[in-house]
């Protein structure tokens, strides 16, 4: 699960699937879903999870505008990103 995060957080604004993310782990789909189920999260929840941190990080900076790091985040845009920051920091 710590390769997957890494792997998502190096480059957040990529479509990821479970399919690729599998491939690049050296893992089948199957035994990557049943890794995320031990550690009691999905595959959806761990790609929001580190576009998350990957724009706490950038907003910690304070060097580019929100929109700007809601797109390096991986969010469609601005407005996807606040909705989806507000919700899941309360911030």
């Amino acid at each position: 699960v710590e390769r997957l995060m890494a792997l998502i957080l190096a480059d957040c604004t990529r479509p990821w699937t479970l399919d690729a993310a599998a491939r690049h782990l050296g893992q089948s789909r199957r035994t990557l879903q049943r890794r995320l189920g031990e550690a009691g999260t999905s595959f959806g929840a761990l790609v929001r999870t580190a576009q998350i941190r990957r724009a706490t990080d950038l907003l910690l900076e304070g060097r580019l505008s929100v929109a700007e790091i809601g797109l390096l985040s991986g969010f469609s845009d601005q407005a996807h990103f606040t909705r989806e920051f507000k919700r899941r920091t309360n911030i």
